[in-house]
């Protein structure tokens, strides 16, 4: 891959693909963007079972799939992309190469159940643990998709039918050092720095390291590397707008994949 000029660095659910998996017109941007010489990163809390199954439906190219997965449990790459991968692994037929930030989830999980038994959170269940039935009523993804998102290795999911013990917890992991995000219904925990940590070990790479970036999310998950891209957008969504601190950024008109596909087209015009 040659010097990028200029890089888009994207969240995926709500900010890329739309409720019921739409995906309408983001396959013909993204052959737009690679066209420019303009790579994807795609920056997400889904494991690389699911990023690689659906890396095909947006067009990313074979040989130029680079992902921050797991919110920031790792980073995976083509081959060639990482200049000290940690090793190579094979997923579902495609070579990646990796580079592992996070900590396994077997080596913190415990640490976890016990401040959940503090907060009588005794409901829980794992996706990771999840047969296929229980991972598609935790993630509302269809079978397929909830049997992917289930193969994670650095970011548990937690679901519990009360949810005001997830709340508990999340302050008591915070507390307690842990890469936490509450979402609507869920909780993620990891032991990690998140997903601006992974793009920050991802821009020392030659091909990135002198790149402006445009950077595209929907939640308080995607705020920390909104705030430290060039030119962050975020996609809103149904009863949801993230504000961020600085005051340069742009909200898209539309949510979810209309307003990704628009953002990217006009900024990717504007700056190249």
């Amino acid at each position: 891959m040659l010097e990028a000029k200029l890089a888009v660095y994207t969240d995926i659910d709500w900010t890329m693909m739309g409720p019921g998996e739409d995906l309408d017109g983001v396959c013909q941007a993204v052959e737009m963007l690679y066209a420019n010489k303009v790579p994807v990163v795609l920056v997400t809390a889904k494991s690389i079972w699911e990023i690689v199954a659906l890396a095909p439906r947006i067009c990313i190219p074979d040989n130029r799939l680079v992902a921050v997965a797991e919110s920031g449990g790792a980073v995976y790459a083509s081959p060639g992309l990482l200049s000290s991968p940690d090793g190579l692994v094979n997923i579902n037929g495609i070579s990646l190469e990796y580079v592992r930030l996070g900590k396994p989830i077997d080596s913190f999980i415990s640490k976890v159940i016990e401040l959940a038994d503090k907060v009588k959170c005794d409901s829980l269940t794992r996706l990771s643990r999840a047969d296929p039935q229980e991972a598609a009523k935790i993630t509302l993804l269809p079978p397929a998709s909830a049997r992917l998102a289930a193969i994670r290795e650095y970011l548990e999911v937690l679901w519990s039918p009360r949810q005001e013990c997830l709340d508990a917890l999340k302050d008591l992991l915070e507390a307690s050092g842990f890469y936490v995000h509450r979402s609507a219904r869920l909780l993620h925990v990891g032991v990690h720095r998140g997903k601006l940590g992974a793009l920050m070990r991802l821009e020392e790479e030659p091909w990135l390291r002198y790149s402006e970036s445009i950077g595209l999310g929907d939640s308080e998950a995607d705020r920390d590397y909104l705030e430290h891209v060039d030119y962050p957008v975020v996609v809103p969504r149904p009863g949801l707008r993230l504000k961020l601190m600085r005051s340069d950024y742009i909200i898209s008109p539309y949510p979810a994949p209309k307003g990704w596909v628009y953002s990217v087209r006009d900024l990717t015009l504007r700056l190249l």
